[in-house]
């Protein structure tokens, strides 16, 4: 009986010692655990706020674009901004000479009249058919 109590007196204090190391390694793992989430949680929070500053910068500028147009569009003044464009887009201050309807379907081609839109001009001298 003594021996069995010794062993039954054994397996308690080992049990009791599995215990108390089971307890510090799990103490010590939800330590690490709890670094790890406070890691994580700081990475993640300085990325979206890195993010966040990113995309509000981009509106900052956005706004800046935006009030620069419109502070040139407020300086605008249509007659000056034709005359300009016309300035600098036209290739020259001559008008086209005119075209004139040559006739080589009738007799030796030498009928010429004005196509601008004179009296002597008609439509029919324009759609002939050739015959």
């Amino acid at each position: 009986m003594e021996k069995t109590d010794c062993l039954y007196r054994t397996s308690v204090d080992s049990l009791q010692n599995a215990q108390r190391k089971w307890e510090e390694d799990f103490e010590n793992a939800c330590k690490i655990y709890r670094e790890l989430d406070i890691e994580r949680i700081t990475e993640l929070r300085d990325i979206i706020w890195k993010g966040t500053n990113v995309d509000s910068q981009m509106c900052v500028d956005h706004d800046m674009c935006c009030e620069y147009t419109r502070n040139h569009l407020e300086k605008c003044d249509i007659q000056d901004e034709l005359i300009t464009f016309v300035d600098r887009a036209r290739v020259g201050h001559l008008r086209p000479v005119h075209t004139y309807y040559q006739n080589y379907f009738k007799g030796t081609g030498l009928n010429n009249r004005k196509l601008s839109g004179t009296s002597d001009f008609s439509e029919e001298s324009i759609y002939q058919s050739v015959t």
